[in-house]
């Protein structure tokens, strides 16, 4: 081989004679060999014009007995373009050199004492990529590289810098140490590092040279490039030794630049820069952004790096005792909040202003029972008008007083239009997840407030919602919920009892969606007067909460629900037994009209006026108001007062019709039915509301319509609308059928009855009754 090298530096020095060598060389090499394989190693080295005099023509004249391995540390493709072209040369880069993880398992199980086991040989490659040197020290050394400092780490280290680093010019291996600051970066933020102009060409080429650099592009977006974690974390490390100062400033620039893009990733950069004040800073303002936008891990860890004394700031505790009851763990929470409120009270407000507000936000995860709940938004309100917020802060603090107000009930309007404002400002300033969350928070909101019209519209338009794992604990299925209310609300129960399923068979804890979507699965079971689904229904409230929780009054969820299984089953005594209970909670108006219902229908009038009693008029919302007025008006039809009874079921309807409110006027007991068959004569405006639910079977097949069981479904629908003033054409048009076809089953109904006229038949059917 040194008659090869001899001969290379001859033609670089542009000696022309010795180009007729390059034959004698060809013999030489291939001598009697049937195959001779040749690696010219540090190609790089040379020039264009000696690669074109030596290697060319050893290619194209080695007749196939010649295979040349050229190994260079910088892009030499455009020297054998015209082979690259024809196929006689190809490129083997760095990711085709570097081993593949499953190559990686099968090399670890030959080393004794190397990393054993799926979750180390994932690590090897996660902190590798696969780069050979690494790995061959890893393997030898029997380390999991790199989670030891060790002699090895050292040598990977000196070789970076030596034979990789080293064969670089100046200026490139300048800018990979100050590159390599962050794992992951545009060319936006290399230029902000670096100060580079050139800097995302200068990326490209890193990537294009096999330089341990990954580029990730999207169509029609910036290229994203990620260092080889190992390869990024050697080169900081030579640059933290031979410039520490520019090492320092780096990181802060880091963490500057990100800070409000990857806050969690700034944090890591303002600790390396010695700045865990600014760290702090940072964490403070973007927390709330992290936990809404299911990174609560990701904050956990930022927060893990902060040094002593800093990990004990009152601030840094809240979040993550914030972080711990996202993840369940409600009594660490609790702890940890204890003891970041009590340095709190030591250090006056001015003194730790971020800190205190950190403290009101935190509140509104970490307090539970309803009347210091209701405290903490108050508080928090007043700070998104008077603390000076960033817009990030503003956003998520906005869709957190809302997504606490709804939980609290007791201000439906205040909540819509806090995740409203949330939702729009998010997507204005586009964060998309917020926005994703704050509309399905909306959707709920507005089901909640009894606006379901609005709520519909806006499921409709919500395509998805981001399957956020952590902020799951909190509104995992909220969309569906959703539409378990809309659909409860207009009486359409098959799909109350599909969708609950399809929630409840996705998990969900004793104080998640799933759980108020089961307490409605009960609502459904018994309406629907089905023994299978009572029972299931039973099993399902077993899966609910007995305690408050962030002042949601699950055992009073629970009671109302046990209350209305017990009264599907006839069980009157169980019911009572099971609402006595109810009236003492407090902001829970649609559980005390329910509850109010089902004392009117045991007969213990008191106990409606009791219960209705404690809903306050900034409360209702339009199924309470409708249902609370039709229970007064079978209250008051009970008693004979039927003035009272007409006016109030009057006021009822006018509500249920608009919003589409159904279900207090189907399953109707006997007072029930007998009020909305003489309100249709007694002159209302809602006429065809009634008559179809006067018509309104229950799906599995019994008895709920006042029309004789001996006329067909269609007969007893028309037959609900002849105790009403309509007009053959008006009942006509409500069933969208022909007068025609409304004569004949006039015709049929008159026969089955043994009458002439419409009076006569609902005369008669009465007496019958």
């Amino acid at each position: 081989m040194s008659a090869l090298h001899t001969l290379v530096r001859r033609l670089q020095d542009g000696d022309i004679l010795a180009r007729p060598a390059v034959f004698e060389l060809l013999k030489l090499v291939l001598g009697d060999f049937p195959e001779t394989v040749l690696v010219v190693d540090d190609a790089h080295l040379t020039s264009a014009a000696a690669f074109e005099c030596v290697i060319l023509p050893l290619i194209a004249h080695g007749r196939g007995r010649l295979r040349l391995v050229i190994a260079a540390s910088r892009d030499i493709r455009t020297w054998c373009a015209r082979e690259l072209a024809h196929g006689y040369a190809t490129v083997i880069d760095a990711q085709r050199l570097s081993f593949t993880s499953e190559e990686l398992d099968e090399l670890a199980s030959h080393f004794p004492g190397a990393p054993g086991g799926d979750v180390q040989a994932a690590d090897l490659w996660e902190e590798t990529q696969g780069w050979p040197v690494a790995v061959q020290l890893a393997l030898q050394s029997g380390i999991a590289y790199p989670k030891h400092d060790s002699a090895e780490t050292e040598t990977i280290t000196r070789y970076i810098e030596s034979a990789v680093l080293g064969g670089l010019n100046e200026s490139l291996r300048d800018f990979i140490l100050q590159a390599t600051t962050c794992a992951r970066l545009t060319g936006e933020l290399a230029h902000h590092l670096t100060g580079r102009t050139d800097a995302a060409a200068l990326l490209e080429e890193c990537h294009s040279l096999g330089l341990f650099l990954d580029r990730f592009q999207q169509p029609a977006a910036t290229a994203v490039y990620r260092w080889h974690s190992a390869f990024a974390r050697h080169c900081r490390a030579i640059h933290s030794r031979t410039n520490p100062t520019g090492y320092f400033e780096l990181h802060r620039r880091a963490a500057e630049w990100l800070a409000t893009r990857y806050p969690a990733e700034a944090v890591y950069h303002a600790l390396e820069s010695n700045a865990p004040e600014y760290a702090l800073e940072i964490v403070e303002q973007n927390w709330l952004q992290l936990i809404t936008g299911g990174q609560a891990g990701t904050l956990n860890s930022a927060c893990a790096q902060f040094p002593s004394p800093w990990d004990s700031a009152p601030s840094l505790q809240l979040i993550r005792a914030c972080v711990l009851d996202v993840f369940g763990d409600r009594h660490s929470a609790e702890m940890l909040a204890a003891q970041a409120r009590s340095a709190l009270l030591r250090n006056p407000p001015e003194s730790q202003a971020l800190a205190h507000s950190t403290a009101a936000f935190a509140d509104l995860f970490l307090l539970h029972e309803q009347t210091g709940l209701q405290a903490a938004v108050e508080r928090a309100h007043t700070l998104l008008t008077s603390a000076p917020l960033t817009t990030s802060q503003y956003l998520h603090g906005v869709f957190l007083v809302g997504w606490s107000s709804m939980r609290l009930r007791s201000n439906p309007s205040r909540a819509i239009s806090l995740l409203a404002s949330a939702a729009s400002g998010a997507r204005d300033a586009g964060h998309v997840v917020l926005a994703d969350r704050a509309t399905a928070n909306l959707s709920l909101a507005l089901a909640a407030g009894g606006r379901l019209a609005e709520a519909q519209l806006t499921l409709e338009q919500l395509f998805s919602v981001q399957n956020l794992v952590e902020w799951e604990h909190y509104d995992g299925g909220i969309d569906v919920m959703a539409a378990i209310l809309i659909s409860f609300w207009r009486n359409e129960l098959d799909t109350v009892v599909k969708l609950v399923r399809e929630l409840h068979a996705h998990g969900g804890h004793d104080s998640s969606y799933a759980a108020l979507a089961r307490v409605h699965f009960a609502f459904a079971a018994a309406r629907l007067h089905d023994s299978s689904l009572i029972a299931e229904a039973g099993s399902m409230l077993l899966e609910i909460s007995t305690s408050e929780k962030h002042g949601v009054p699950w055992p009073a969820y629970r009671r109302i629900g046990a209350a209305h299984l017990a009264m599907a089953r006839g069980d009157g005594a169980t019911a009572l037994r099971e609402l006595e209970s109810i009236v003492e909670w407090k902001s829970i108006p649609t559980t005390l009209v329910l509850a109010a219902e089902l004392y009117r229908r045991l007969g213990h009038h008191d106990q409606v006026m009791a219960m209705l009693g404690g809903i306050t008029k900034q409360e209702v919302v339009s199924y309470t108001y409708v249902s609370a007025q039709f229970t007064q008006a079978a209250v008051a039809w009970s008693r004979r007062e039927r003035a009272t009874a007409h006016q109030r079921l009057e006021r009822s309807l006018s509500v249920a019709s608009r919003e589409g409110i159904v279900t207090p006027f189907v399953d109707l007991d006997d007072i029930g039915r007998e009020l909305l068959t003489q309100h249709s004569s007694w002159g209302t405006e809602f006429e065809a509301f009634i008559a179809a639910r006067l018509a309104y079977r229950v799906p599995n097949g019994e008895q709920d319509s006042p029309a004789p069981s001996e006329l067909s479904r269609r007969e007893r629908e028309i037959f609900s609308f002849l105790a009403t003033t309509m007009t053959a054409e008006e009942i006509a048009a409500e069933l969208h059928v022909s007068v025609n076809t409304v004569r004949s089953h006039q015709r049929s109904i008159y026969r089955k009855l043994g009458v002439n006229t419409r009076r006569d038949a609902v005369r008669a059917h009465k007496l019958a009754g």
